[in-house]
């Protein structure tokens, strides 16, 4: 078993909700049903009595949540402990960065670049995540501040600054039937084949929920991240790429047409970081150059 399988256990468990529990761990539904189905798998019992929406602990759950609520216990004394011992490794002077695969289009690292040039005394220090293990580590105390979206951030435990909106567009070959027009909207895209961001991504499920939501089930054909894989299919005239219009637009070429989706989900990029944690001079600082930019 893993802590992961615990952890989704123990929240389940003491919460009552598979959906609530996401949330509370920063992952997805079927994340939390595939690490409960893990553990039922290696305990050989049932842990959970599913009845509709509501969930109950069966008899061999309670003795278990016992143990497990003492592993998680003590799992937090060790997050607090080792909390002090990176403020002693890791200088005022140093800031962790996390964020998501798409900053690079919203020009964060040109500011980072900024910032350090301007503050040549201060270290940021960046690492690229997907969006559920950058919310990890803002959690758990591997960031001091990450650029996310605003989608699962809680204003009560995150101080966050809004860095930009943005929607979604789609990209077809300058060919294509339905290329051409200025806007669409999600229900004229029904009968396409769609490429797709990743299955495990915060935009998938944005953009497979949308198309639900407009009356149709989309035809995905290709789920990728990478941009150039994307870009060879929508050549082929047979597919259309739904994603970020900032991202699509950044890396159109002459042969594509890019038409934004009136009626796709917004939602805001924004950089976070914790209420209950210490702020460093240099992420106060960083923080303000950012505001400051932002402003001219």
């Amino acid at each position: 078993m893993t802590l992961m399988q615990l952890k989704c256990f123990w929240t389940v468990g003491t919460i009552g909700s598979f959906t609530e529990a996401a949330e509370e761990l920063f992952i997805s539904q079927s994340a939390v049903s595939k690490n409960i189905a893990a553990l039922e798998q290696e305990l050989s019992f049932p842990l959970f009595d599913r009845n509709g929406k509501t969930v109950t602990l069966t008899i061999g759950a309670r003795r278990m949540l016992e143990y497990s609520g003492e592993i998680i216990n003590m799992l937090k004394n060790m997050e607090s402990e080792a909390k002090e011992i990176r403020r002693g490794l890791y200088s005022d002077k140093q800031i962790r960065l996390a964020g998501v695969p798409t900053m690079a289009a919203f020009d964060v690292l040109s500011q980072i670049n900024d910032f350090n040039t301007h503050n040549p005394d201060f270290e940021i220090i960046v690492e690229e995540q997907d969006e559920d293990r950058v919310l990890f580590l803002l959690q758990s105390g591997g960031c001091d501040v990450a650029f996310c979206s605003n989608i699962k951030i809680s204003t009560k435990n995150y101080n966050f600054l809004k860095v930009c909106h943005e929607d979604f567009s789609v990209a077809f070959h300058k060919n294509h039937e339905l290329a051409g027009k200025p806007e669409l909207r999600l229900s004229e895209l029904k009968g396409a084949k769609f490429i797709f961001s990743k299955q495990e991504s915060m935009l998938y499920d944005l953009c497979y929920n949308a198309c639900v939501d407009a009356g149709f089930t989309p035809n995905v054909v290709m789920r990728t991240s990478r941009v150039d894989i994307a870009e060879q299919f929508v050549m082929s005239q047979r597919c259309c790429c739904m994603g970020l219009s900032r991202v699509l637009h950044a890396n159109a070429t002459p042969e594509q047409c890019i038409t934004r989706i009136v009626d796709s989900p917004g939602f805001d990029y924004v950089l976070c970081w914790k209420k209950s944690d210490y702020t460093s001079p240099a992420l106060k600082s960083f923080i303000n150059f950012i505001k400051c930019s932002m402003q001219q």
